[in-house]
């Protein structure tokens, strides 16, 4: 095949791609027959591909963020890569996505893999700040898309400020959360403090920590002994967190979060410190 050849099925596929893609159930079956196809391609891959090819072009990211607002086909995937990738906006205009995704109450389908499992656990639920995680949860993969083209630090705070004090995603946090991605794009050393004096969940904290600047506060984290910060840590020949006893009761699983955490908050710290040499 000639490149010229080349050039024109690439051409005709990319036409292909467009008359369906406005026609999200004629979407999903495409991606159903890739999935489905034994060939080893990928229906996600696919999709990213082809957004990828419109980036330039605001009419139609325009017209395909609008189309898959809901999140309902594709786990949100083809709306979260039409965020990531569209090109000639502002952070007004992300902002303004974040703040109507956060405004569903009920959009048709979670994003992604175990998101709806974790989802159906919180609902009706006596975990602590439940609807406040169901709320999180909900489309996030746009959410986290969304987050990380928004600039304006005013607003990037606001959204960590919305997290309760003492919420903590613990297991129900999906790969991501948009407020650790908010804390994650902050350069205010004295807000990014007082994350770590108020916030309880641990993502968002490891997210500030390796934002600091401060080398006397990230040492304090990163000088934390292995008795507080390793969960295989021997005593006398003995294992001194041993989960099996830890997690029959609920003193016993918090401190053993507590340990698992400060880990991540003493790796992320010696990380950090690293990068500031």
């Amino acid at each position: 095949m000639t490149q010229k050849d080349k050039d024109a099925e690439h051409e005709k596929n990319k036409r292909e791609f467009l008359e369906i893609v406005f026609t999200p159930a004629k979407l999903q079956k495409a991606c159903d027959d890739i999935d489905h196809s034994g060939s080893g391609r990928k229906a996600e891959n696919y999709v990213g591909y082809w957004v990828n090819q419109f980036k330039g072009d605001t009419p139609t990211m325009d017209r395909i963020i609008e189309t898959y607002m809901t999140g309902e086909v594709l786990g949100g995937f083809v709306l979260s890569r039409s965020i990531d990738v569209v090109e000639g906006k502002d952070s007004r205009f992300f902002e303004g996505l974040y703040d109507r995704l956060a405004a569903m109450e009920d959009p048709r389908e979670f994003s992604r893999g175990y998101v709806p499992n974790i989802a159906q656990e919180l609902d009706g639920s006596q975990v602590p700040h439940a609807q406040f995680k169901m709320q999180t949860l909900r489309n996030w993969h746009a959410k986290v898309a969304a987050i990380g083209r928004v600039t304006d630090e005013a607003y990037l705070k606001r959204v960590v400020e919305e997290v309760p004090d003492d919420c903590d995603f613990a297991c129900e946090s999906p790969q991501e959360s948009p407020q650790e991605i908010a804390v994650s794009r902050i350069a205010d050393q004295s807000f990014l403090e007082r994350v770590l004096e108020t916030k309880k969940d641990a993502f968002i904290v490891k997210a500030a920590i390796r934002r600091l600047t401060n080398k006397k506060l990230l040492e304090q984290y990163a000088n934390m002994l292995d008795r507080e910060c390793d969960l295989f840590f021997q005593e006398k020949g003995k294992r001194l967190y041993e989960p099996e006893v830890m997690w029959k009761t609920e003193d016993g699983n918090r401190a053993y979060d507590a340990v698992s955490n400060n880990g991540k908050f003493r790796v992320a710290a010696r990380e950090r410190l690293a990068e500031l040499k």
